[in-house]
């Protein structure tokens, strides 16, 4: 490395925002969560010779980034695209030049597939040959369940890896190494009922508040405050740089926020409910998966009082994969109320039980 690359790299980095500047480079310091925790994932980071798996788990978590450090450990050559931006025609031509890596240098290629959610069945059935005849190790990050978007040809061949929510104890150590970069003390720039409060926000989101931290300590060196910053501060701030409603204090995380949204539908609370999914959507939880959640339940506890109700429901879902947000949040609604409206009956739940007993 010369001189005007170092320059180039330093001046770079301190260019990035902290998120970039804070992301892990060895395996060591990654936050490992999951089923991370298990010694046969540390001894491929060891080995460097990873079989084809596909990681998911909510943002945040660390999932790209776990995969760079895979691709920077990977005996062979490394390739990074999103599924967003090739089509099957690309994709056939790079599981072409893995091929020919395999025969003229006898080394294998690490793809790895961001928002692999995206793929198309075609694009899918573009990569199966490679994958399945070794040429090519596929590496594949979502935040859906891969079990709902990877055809089952595909994901036999795969391993499949579970990223938790960042637990409270490692977003503490997060905001220490956040604070060690921007080059303050922490007890000087956030008071306990700060940090507090930006853990129970961020809700195991470790990119998010670390992003958050970094609006935080813009707005508190500009005043050159001689105090920390408390809760009451943090509010104020982030509420003028438009951050996240201060009705997110009453997100509960994603399974019990769930369950109470569903629970408040079983009983016909349609306030209660349309509470539950502001604060899932504003939380930013994965839209597909609500809606999931409302197949389900259209199924399970509509069931046959209703018939339609599965229907209308599951052409929701259709109609959000067109339209997106926010506008999708009209649909959400609609479901919402139907869902509460809408007779129940736990026939159908209660035959399932006798037939898969």
């Amino acid at each position: 490395m010369d001189l005007f690359q170092y320059e180039y790299r330093k001046t770079q980095k301190s260019h990035q925002p902290l998120p970039e500047r804070l992301r892990p480079q060895e395996w060591s310091d990654f936050i490992k969560t999951g089923d991370l925790k298990r010694n046969y994932w540390q001894n491929l980071f060891k080995t460097g010779r990873f079989p084809s798996f596909v990681v998911f788990g909510p943002p945040g978590s660390g999932k790209t980034t776990l995969v760079r450090l895979a691709m920077k450990a990977f005996v062979g050559k490394t390739l990074e695209l999103n599924a967003v931006d090739i089509g099957a025609k690309e994709l056939r031509a790079v599981c072409e030049k893995a091929k020919d890596q395999i025969v003229y240098h006898n080394e294998k290629t690490l793809l790895f597939m961001d928002e692999v959610h995206r793929l198309t069945r075609s694009q899918q059935d573009v990569l199966l040959p490679a994958v399945e005849q070794g040429h090519m190790v596929f590496v594949g990050a979502t935040t859906e369940s891969p079990f709902a978007v990877l055809n089952r040809a595909l994901l036999s061949r795969c391993l499949v890896l579970r990223l938790k929510p960042i637990p409270a104890s490692k977003m503490e150590e997060l905001i220490g190494r956040s604070c060690d970069e921007l080059g303050v003390k922490q007890e000087k720039f956030l008071d306990t009922s700060a940090l507090a409060w930006i853990s129970k926000v961020n809700q195991g989101d470790g990119r998010k508040l670390i992003a958050m931290l970094e609006v935080l300590y813009r707005f508190w060196s500009l005043e050159q405050a001689n105090r920390p910053m408390n809760e009451k501060d943090c509010r104020k701030l982030l509420e003028q740089s438009d951050e996240e409603p201060r009705q997110l204090d009453q997100y509960e995380g994603r399974a019990e926020s769930t369950s109470k949204y569903i629970k408040a539908m079983r009983a016909s609370d349609e306030k209660s409910a349309l509470k539950y999914l502001g604060l899932m959507l504003m939380a930013k939880e994965d839209p597909l998966y609500i809606l999931r959640r409302c197949l389900v339940f259209a199924s399970e506890d509509v069931g046959l009082a209703d018939p339609l109700a599965l229907n209308i429901v599951n052409g929701a879902f259709d109609a959000f994969r067109k339209i997106g947000m926010p506008e999708g949040k009209y649909l959400f609604v609609h479901i919402t109320c139907y869902l509460c409206r809408a007779p129940k009956s736990r026939f159908v739940a209660d035959k399932s039980v006798e037939v898969f007993q």
